[in-house]
């Protein structure tokens, strides 16, 4: 039987090597690839975390420090895809699977973190100079919820002073009534930024991000070609928390509802509530269709991504041949399909 090609770093798994490169895992499979080699070849991660202004800065993180595994090969991890993360079951029920569980079995300890995979430019950004290109970004319910999960379990060792400042910003609120909490809901966001700023040290990595960047209106990379972005779950708060600010009619805005549903998760928990955070959320739905969050364009996402590496990433293409073993390429061959074939078609004719 033919060998299937394994990515880099990734030897002990919940799935079977075949199954990394099917189109649901196979970004989240690079991803930790990519983060694996940069890790190996001593090139740490760019890592988006607040200060105590609230304020989103790029920062540096190794691999290591991502993952808790320092002094541990990456080959002696075990990367568990869409897991449930266990310390999680204790806060509340309903708990999301998390895209990447890290266990370091050597020490006993594990790690959560989601995957995102974006490519620069968007749609907004590709006509900009590439120090004002960035990537969109499409934020999932899961994810607020892991979010709201980690910064809960994070404020523990604060519980007391977190409560306070939490409570101040509730009353006799119905939270599945938009009317009764859009009166306090400028006092949530008031409250986690206080949380946010007083205890800048609590926060911890959230979300992988693989960037890549390709020609403006193409599918081919640069030669620049990718990176890794890591947002601590306070910075990637911020993504909606900022958003809250700008002026509405007074009706629920998707920003305002993850503002109030991440008020909600983390002061339920804090109080030892244990809840159901499906309730939670169909609780505050407040008429807004989709199952998505929210969505931040590359403008936005660049306000805070902005970095030498966002404009010219780490990895070139040469080295892309690293981050799987031979004969990677026949695993993602492009489907051949009309649009494609036509559109290289005519590229080639018009060079």
């Amino acid at each position: 039987m033919e060998e299937v090609p394994l990515f880099y770093g990734i030897r002990d798994s919940n799935i079977p090597p075949y199954a990394m490169w099917d189109r649901e895992t196979f970004p989240k499979a690079i991803s930790v690839a990519l983060a694996n080699y940069l890790g190996d070849n001593g090139i740490p991660l760019n890592y988006v975390a607040t200060d105590g202004r609230c304020s989103c800065n790029v920062e540096q993180i190794t691999t290591s420090e991502v993952y808790g595994s320092s002094g541990t090969t990456f080959t002696k991890l075990r990367f568990d895809f869409d897991s449930i993360y266990g310390p999680h079951l204790d806060l509340a029920s309903g708990v999301p699977e998390s895209d990447l569980v890290v266990t370091d079995p050597t020490k006993g300890t594990s790690r959560r973190l989601d995957i995102l995979a974006s490519v620069v430019p968007d749609a907004s950004t590709r006509d900009l100079e590439p120090s004002r290109m960035g990537p969109e970004m499409t934020v999932r319910t899961n994810m607020l919820k892991n979010c709201a999960l980690s910064m809960a379990s994070s404020f523990m060792n604060e519980r007391e002073s977190a409560l306070e400042m939490l409570r101040y910003a509730t009353g006799d609120i119905d939270v599945s009534d938009w009317e009764s909490v859009s009166g306090s809901a400028g006092k949530m966001v008031e409250a986690i930024d206080r949380l946010e700023s007083s205890y800048p040290g609590c926060q911890r990595p959230m979300l992988l991000q693989c960037m890549w960047r390709t020609e403006a209106d193409g599918p081919v990379m640069d030669e620049d070609a990718m990176d890794i972005f890591v947002w601590s779950d306070f910075a990637f708060s911020r993504l909606f928390l900022e958003s809250t600010r700008r002026p509405s009619d007074g009706g629920p805005t998707r920003p305002l509802r993850c503002a109030v549903r991440l008020f909600s998760i983390m002061l339920s928990i804090l109080e030892g509530d244990h809840p159901d955070l499906d309730r939670i959320i169909m609780d505050t739905r407040y008429g807004i269709a989709g199952n998505r969050e929210f969505m931040v364009n590359g403008k936005q996402s660049n306000r805070v991504m902005s970095c030498d590496r966002l404009v010219r990433p780490v990895l070139g293409t040469s080295e892309i041949r690293f981050l799987a073993t031979e004969g990677f390429e026949g695993m993602i061959a492009p489907e051949r399909r009309l649009d494609t074939c036509m559109y290289y078609a005519a590229r080639s004719i018009r060079g």
